[in-house]
């Protein structure tokens, strides 16, 4: 997509919309980047030119776009019901997403310049160039991601190993079986969700296998929304600053009980 030009051509459509959220649109490119690993979409976001655009963008990374392979898992779990459920799970996605950008652009002063932007030439991609791109960011991001993975998954075992997972499970109960709607059991996959989101889906089939439908899809969503894989937040603290990252921590926060309440709400109800 990059060697042939048209991600570029994308700004342009993009431009109107992405302005209502206080983005510009480039803002596209680190979007579409994020549906691949949110770390790369988060970097992504240096290219665009204020700190406004940079934050929401930033934003819509954590929240509103899951990484390919939390998709694959997606399907894989929610699928298994009904592909209507995947449906309803991107609808709120991006419903939660357009909400939070206008809320954003509202409070957040800044103003983004006239797009000016030149279309590169229509091309037919190389295989050698693409095969070594592709090779340089395999391996830039094994470098930089895969010892925060190993850190993570020692981080869980110590946590299992000293029950703190079992006291943090009974510390959230009420919250779970109140507000959501779901079992304790659900904060297992919240936990694994810092470190790789695509195996937290998969280990809510594990942990909790007797949720309904609608259960599943509030799990997924609040497993979804609640907090990005710990990779994508150290590169967050490096792109946007310590300051912004904590209030996107609570933005997060809010909205994932909001929605989770909502869906679990719905999740109650008796047909």
């Amino acid at each position: 997509l990059e060697d042939s030009g048209i991600l570029p051509r994308l700004i342009v459509p993009f431009d109107c919309p992405l302005r209502r959220l206080g983005m510009c649109g480039e803002a596209i490119l680190p979007i579409v980047a994020g549906t691949g690993c949110s770390i790369v979409g988060v970097f992504s976001t240096r290219l665009l030119k204020t700190s406004k655009s940079k934050l929401i963008a930033s934003v819509v990374q954590w929240i509103g776009v899951p990484c390919m392979a939390e998709q694959v898992m997606i399907w894989l779990v929610l699928g298994s019901y009904s592909p209507v459920y995947v449906l309803l799970l991107y609808i709120i996605l991006l419903i939660v997403t357009i909400t939070l950008g206008v809320f954003l652009n509202t409070i957040i002063e800044g103003e983004e310049e006239p797009l000016v932007v030149e279309l590169p030439p229509w091309r037919k991609p190389l295989l050698e160039n693409v095969l070594a791109k592709t090779l340089l960011r395999v391996k830039e991001f094994l470098l930089k991601g895969s010892p925060l993975v190993l850190a993570g998954v020692l981080l869980v075992n110590i946590l299992y190993y000293t029950e703190t997972i079992s006291a943090l499970a009974k510390l959230v109960s009420p919250i779970f079986s109140s507000i959501f709607n779901l079992p304790e059991d659900i904060v297992v996959a919240l936990i694994v969700g810092i470190l790789r989101k695509d195996v937290a889906v998969g280990v809510l089939r594990s942990v909790a296998p007797q949720l309904t439908p609608l259960q599943m899809l509030n799990a997924i969503t609040i497993t979804t929304l609640c907090f990005p894989c710990i990779g994508t937040l150290v590169v967050s603290l490096k792109e946007v600053g310590v300051k912004q990252t904590l209030l996107m921590i609570g933005l997060m926060i809010v909205v994932t009980v909001i929605a989770g309440g909502i869906l679990g709400l719905a999740s109650g109800i008796k047909p």
